[in-house]
């Protein structure tokens, strides 16, 4: 990767790789595609929202753990960096309003989190396109602090409503920038960045892979926690995987001398606390 590049992620938040994926575009079509019709078949009437989709099919398994993706993710994460977690989801127009993937501010890491998204439509502003907030995603920066604060209090009212109210605009009037994307586009984002989409027309399919370094023994409690928040998100909007790890994962997870899911591995019992809490919450339990 460039040093540009990096210094563009590093500065703004994202970037957009045209085409990165675009010679096995098919493949990965195909492999979400039968994931999919699974997914559908087990879960009649529901959004198709599949947790740890690169587990489910070998062929999404080597292009998440194989180049050149793995060379972006380590030229921004250094060598050995820890997968997360991934998911495929299909979104029927509906839109999504401005967010990060903290939780709200819930989640505060002392490590980066990254967020690659593969969509497997022509996107454009007009269509659903991913929007992000460049620079928003600098965790003690004025204006960054300012954006959550507002984003915070829209998520506990109504988001769209807060917006009219407060800034006189609505989502898709917020200075942002519009990631038009093509099959085979490959968009990387730190997780803290403020992203949405608007003006959805049609389903939009999506696979999402979530990454970060390795983890220090002095922030192994975060990674922890990291790993129950996904968890938990996963499976409050029905995702529900409760292995993080399947023996496809496995089979294409060590790339040289790396292994990439070592830590989601050791710490798998953090990720199904967060599923059980989450099952508790689905079911009216209490905690």
């Amino acid at each position: 990767m460039p040093s540009q590049d990096r210094s563009f992620f590093e500065t703004f938040g994202f970037l957009h790789l045209p085409g990165l994926l675009s010679t096995r575009i098919a493949e990965i079509e195909h492999a979400f595609d039968a994931c999919a019709a699974r997914w559908r078949e087990a879960h009649p009437g529901q959004r198709v929202s599949i947790a740890n989709i690169l587990g489910e099919d070998p062929r999404l398994a080597s292009i998440g753990f194989g180049d050149p993706l793995v060379s972006v993710i380590r030229d921004l994460l250094g060598d050995d960096f820890s997968y997360v977690g991934s998911t495929g989801q299909v979104f029927s127009g509906e839109c999504t309003p401005w967010h990060s993937d903290d939780g709200a501010g819930r989640l505060v890491l002392p490590f980066r989190s990254l967020r690659i998204s593969i969509y497997l439509e022509d996107l454009h502003a007009d269509s659903g396109c991913l929007r992000v907030i460049p620079g928003s995603h600098h965790a003690n920066d004025q204006f960054s602090a300012a954006l959550s604060s507002e984003l915070a209090t829209g998520v506990s009212t109504n988001r769209v409503a807060h917006e009219l109210s407060y800034w006189g605009r609505r989502g898709h009037q917020i200075p942002s920038v519009a990631l038009e994307s093509a099959p085979g586009d490959v968009l990387i984002f730190d997780a803290n960045i403020k992203h949405a989409a608007f003006h959805a027309r049609g389903p939009r399919r999506l696979i999402t892979m979530n990454h970060v370094p390795r983890v220090s023994d002095a922030d192994s409690l975060r990674f922890r926690q990291l790993l129950a928040f996904v968890a938990h998100r996963n499976t409050l909007y029905g995702q529900g995987a409760h292995e993080p790890v399947t023996k496809t994962l496995q089979d294409a997870a060590t790339v040289g001398e790396h292994c990439h899911i070592e830590q989601l591995v050791a710490n798998a019992d953090a990720y199904r606390a967060g599923c059980q809490i989450a099952e508790q919450q689905r079911h009216g339990a209490t905690t």
